[in-house]
């Protein structure tokens, strides 16, 4: 019985893990955007 529980454990600890991973890439790039369409504003008004 207990091995079950804990597999269960795991398994949800692992599944948060990867949830968690795909906010972070996503918050990533999200920044990653914001700076880059900054860069190119600053580009265009440099030209």
């Amino acid at each position: 019985m207990n091995t079950i529980y804990s597999t269960i454990a795991y398994v949800s600890a692992k599944d948060i893990k990867i949830n968690l991973d795909k906010e972070k890439t996503a918050m990533l790039l999200e920044k990653i955007s914001e700076n880059f369409q900054k860069e190119i504003g600053r580009f265009i008004n440099f030209v």
